[in-house]
């Protein structure tokens, strides 16, 4: 027996995962379709790529604090979630949360 943890135990890893499960279905769709261009190709392989890079890192950043404010979830299943989402979403999210920063702090611009 290896003396090596489980990596079932990180969150990091279930991020991976559902970084990498967001990145191959682009791949998958832009690659089997005739009419997948070129464009499309590169996006789906820079979105592959980019889920396998951020997806472990935001999963282990908010999985903990998801889990604090909402006890009753597992975390394989919150931190997996946060790596799907990562990429489609990660940027509309921070620009939503920013906008309502802004809003209730009476509208100032930074």
């Amino acid at each position: 027996m290896s003396d090596l943890p489980d990596p079932r135990d990180f969150a990091a890893f279930w991020g991976l995962c559902g970084g990498m499960f967001y990145g191959a279905l682009g791949v998958i769709a832009a690659f089997s379709a005739k009419v997948g261009t070129p464009l499309a190709r590169r996006r789906a392989l820079l979105e592959l790529i980019a889920g396998a890079v951020f997806a472990p890192v935001i999963a282990e950043a908010f999985t903990g604090w998801v889990l604090t404010v909402i006890p009753g979830l597992a975390m394989p299943a919150v931190a997996l979630t946060l790596g799907l989402i990562t990429v489609p979403y990660g940027p509309a999210f921070i620009e939503r949360i920013k906008g309502q920063i802004d809003k209730r702090l009476g509208g100032r611009e930074t």
